[in-house]
C-alpha cells in the first residue's frame, strides 16, 4: 500500500513537472500559428477587396514574418500571390519584378521544387500583355517544372492557357480545359471542375455556331450547380447564362447578362459573339471598334513598361544561363576528373602487370642462372677431384722410380734403369697433359 502511493506520488510530481517545462513551448508555439493565420486572413481579405497601398504593406509585413520563422514554403506562395495581384491590377513592370524576386530568392535557397511559381507568374505578366507567344512558353514550361506535386497550380495553368488559346487555337484551348477537367475529377475538387466547365464552355461558346457542344458543357454545369455543393464555384454563372440565351435566341436578354454582370471573361469579346450570332453587324463592328480602343489604351500602358520589363527578362535569363554553363561545367570537370582517375587506373594496372611479369621473368632468369652456376661448380669440383687422381697417380710413379734410381741399396742393371727412365718420362708427360688441361680449364672460367 505504501510503495503504491509512493508510485502515486511520483507519478504526479513528474505530470507536474513536464506540465512546468513544456506548456510554457506549447503554448507559444499555438499563439504564433493563430498569429500566422490572423496575418493569413488580413492578408486574403485585402486581396479580395482592399486598397491597394493596405495590402502591399501586409504583404511585405506577412512575407518578411515567414522569413523570419523560416516558412519559406509558404513565403513563397505569398509572394506568388503578391504577384498575382500585380497582374490583376495591371501593374505589369511590378509584377515582374515580383516574378523575379521570387526566382532568386527560390534559386538562392536552393528550393527548386518551388521554381515553377515565379515561371507561371512570368507566363500570367506576358498574358496580361498581350504577348502570347512568351506566355505559352512560361505556362508549358511552369506545367514541366511542378510535375505532380501541385495540382491546382496545373489545373490554374492549364486554365490560363485555354484562356490566352480561346481565338487563336481553340481546339488546343479545350484540349487543356479538358486536362484540367480531368485532374479536377482525379483528386475530387468541386471548385477547379466548375472553373473547367465553364471555361471550356467559354471557349466553345467563341466558336461554336449551332451550340450543341455548349449545350452539353451547360447540362452539365447546371447539373452540378444544381447539387448545392459548398465548393462549387458561381464565378462564371453570368457568361453561362449569357451564352445560353444567345443560343436560344434570346439576344437582348444575353447583351443584358452581359452588361449588368462581372463576368470575370472578356466582356466585350462576349458582347461581339453575341451579336454574331443575331447577325448584328452593325452592332458587332461597333463593339469591335470599342475593343479595339481598350485594347490600344491597354497597349499604351505596357509599353511603358516594356523597357524595364525587357530589361528584367535579360537579366533572368542570363542569370538562368549562367546557372546552366555553371553546371555544364561543374559536370565537364567532373567527367575529366572521372576520365583522368579511370586512365590512371588503368595505367596502373598494366604497369603493374608488365612489372610483375617483368620480375617474374627476372627471377626465372636467375634461377637458371644459379642453377647453370651450381651445375658448374658441381663440374668443377669433379674435375678437381678427376685431376688430383690423375696428378696422384704420375707422380707416385715418377717419386718412387728416382728414389729407387737414387738409392745406392738397389744394384740395377743398366737395361733396368733404361726401363724406368722411360717410365719416369712416360708419367711426366702425363703430368704435363694434366696440367696443361688444367691450365685451359682455368681459361674457360
Amino acid at each position: 500500500m505504501v510503495h503504491r502511493e509512493r508510485l502515486l506520488f511520483y507519478l504526479r510530481a513528474n505530470l507536474l513537472v513536464w506540465l512546468f517545462l513544456f506548456s510554457p513551448s506549447v503554448t507559444i508555439h499555438a499563439q504564433e500559428e493563430e498569429k500566422m493565420l490572423e496575418m493569413f486572413r488580413e492578408f486574403r481579405e485585402l486581396y479580395e477587396g482592399g486598397a491597394e497601398e493596405d495590402f502591399y504593406k501586409k504583404a511585405h509585413e506577412y512575407e518578411e514574418v515567414l522569413k523570419k520563422n523560416n516558412r519559406l514554403s509558404d513565403y513563397y506562395k505569398i509572394k506568388c500571390n503578391e504577384g498575382f495581384y500585380d497582374v490583376r491590377h495591371m501593374h505589369i513592370y511590378q509584377a515582374m519584378k515580383t516574378a523575379k524576386e521570387l526566382d532568386e530568392d527560390v534559386r538562392k535557397n536552393g528550393d527548386t521544387e518551388y521554381y515553377y511559381l515565379a515561371t507561371g507568374l512570368f507566363g500570367d505578366v506576358y498574358r496580361v500583355s498581350y504577348d502570347t507567344p512568351k506566355a505559352k512558353r512560361y505556362y508549358l514550361e511552369a506545367l514541366k517544372q511542378v510535375g505532380n506535386r501541385d495540382p491546382k497550380f496545373s489545373m490554374t495553368t492549364y486554365l490560363n492557357l485555354a484562356n490566352l488559346l480561346n481565338l487563336a487555337d481553340p481546339k488546343t484551348a479545350i484540349a487543356y480545359a479538358d486536362k484540367s477537367i480531368d485532374l479536377a475529377k482525379k483528386i475530387d475538387n468541386m471548385e477547379f471542375l466548375s472553373l473547367s466547365l465553364a471555361t471550356k464552355a467559354f471557349v466553345t461558346f467563341l466558336t461554336d455556331d449551332d451550340g450543341k457542344n455548349f449545350d452539353l458543357i451547360y447540362e452539365r454545369y447546371s447539373y452540378l450547380k444544381s447539387r448545392n455543393d459548398p465548393g462549387f464555384n458561381h464565378r462564371y454563372d453570368g457568361v453561362m447564362d449569357a451564352a445560353h440565351a444567345a443560343y436560344n435566341h434570346r439576344y437582348d436578354e444575353a447583351i443584358e447578362i452581359i452588361k449588368n454582370q462581372h463576368l470575370n471573361v472578356d466582356s466585350a469579346l462576349s458582347v461581339i459573339r453575341v451579336y454574331t450570332l443575331a447577325g448584328d453587324v452593325k452592332s458587332c463592328y461597333a463593339s469591335m471598334r470599342s475593343l479595339y480602343n481598350d485594347l490600344d489604351s491597354a497597349f499604351s500602358v505596357t509599353q511603358n513598361a516594356n523597357f524595364d520589363i525587357i530589361s528584367t527578362e535579360r537579366d533572368l535569363m542570363l542569370s538562368r544561363e549562367e546557372a546552366a554553363s555553371n553546371r555544364e561545367l561543374i559536370r565537364s570537370m567532373s567527367h575529366w576528373i572521372i576520365g583522368l582517375f579511370l586512365t590512371f587506373l588503368i595505367i596502373y594496372i598494366l604497369g603493374r602487370r608488365q612489372l610483375v611479369r617483368k620480375i617474374r621473368k627476372q627471377n626465372k632468369e636467375l634461377k637458371n642462372a644459379l642453377d647453370k652456376i651450381e651445375k658448374a661448380n658441381h663440374m668443377k669440383l669433379h674435375f678437381i677431384t678427376g685431376m688430383g687422381r690423375e696428378l696422384r697417380t704420375p707422380l707416385n710413379v715418377v717419386a718412387g722410380f728416382s728414389q729407387v734410381l737414387s738409392s745406392p741399396d738397389f744394384s740395377l742393371t743398366e737395361q733396368e734403369r733404361k726401363e724406368m727412365h722411360e717410365r719416369i718420362s712416360e708419367n711426366i708427360d702425363k703430368l704435363t697433359n694434366a696440367i696443361n688441361r688444367m691450365e685451359a680449364f682455368s681459361k674457360e672460367e
